[in-house]
């Protein structure tokens, strides 16, 4: 019996059975038993996920979602492969997507597994003041998928695909940072054809109260100014 304690074990195993009467007449012959893997593995995961689109998260952030396992080999999450992917190439849009994901055993079991993504927009609104002068809240950030966006809305780009060059920047480690900084992009699209923008970018706090209480102040004494002035005049005239 070669198959006894090797139930688990993938291999071929004979049992040999005999049979005797009692005339001593026997008959012998073997049962040959294949063990094979027809389990598939496992893949596991969420099913949804719903984010910023200013996350920009990459095929590998999903895949480190996953967990895998099977009841042979020993397989990881490097061994996930891509069956269908429709949201890298609009990672930074908002919209609904999903990826599809697979998984292999030695015996070429097959496993799926399938995230549907749905990205929105919780940044600030970026305010275009004029035709290059661009205002962002402090908690948000400018892109240059912003910028393209912005042109082509504009109509200064033609709808189209663009790669992106920064000449200079002034603004990337001041996000955070009130003020205004240069942001020179130079645009290229399919044909080759480039076009240069600059734009200042106006980073300002909403948290902070922006009611200018030395503004008001100002106005108060003015104001009250004025009518002092005023009920001098009238005063005097009547005199």
């Amino acid at each position: 019996n070669e198959f006894e304690g090797n139930e688990g074990v993938l291999g071929t195993y004979i049992i040999n059975f005999e049979v005797c009467d009692s005339s001593n007449n026997t008959l012998n012959t073997n049962l040959v038993i294949n063990v094979i893997d027809d389990v598939s593995p496992q893949i596991g995961g969420p099913l949804t996920y719903q984010g910023s689109y200013s996350e920009n998260l990459n095929i590998d952030d999903f895949i480190n979602m996953l967990n895998v396992s099977d009841n042979i080999d020993s397989i990881s999450i490097e061994d996930i492969y891509i069956i269908e992917d429709t949201y890298s190439a609009r990672s930074s849009v908002t919209g609904s997507f999903s990826i599809s994901f697979g998984i292999k055993d030695s015996s070429q079991n097959e496993n799926t597994h399938s995230i549907n993504i749905t990205l929105f927009d919780d940044v600030a609104p970026i305010i275009y003041v004029d035709n290059y002068v661009v205002t962002v809240d402090s908690k948000s950030t400018f892109s240059p998928d912003d910028a393209i966006s912005l042109l082509i809305n504009s109509e200064e780009l033609k709808e189209a695909s663009y790669t992106v060059r920064t000449l200079f920047d002034g603004y990337s480690g001041n996000e955070t940072n009130e003020g205004s900084y240069i942001y020179l992009l130079e645009f290229t699209n399919d044909l080759g054809e480039s076009f240069e923008k600059e734009f200042v970018v106006n980073v300002i706090d909403n948290n902070e109260n922006n009611f200018d209480k030395n503004l008001v102040l100002r106005n108060v004494i003015v104001y009250s100014i004025s009518i002092g002035i005023f009920t001098y005049v009238v005063f005097k005239n009547r005199k």
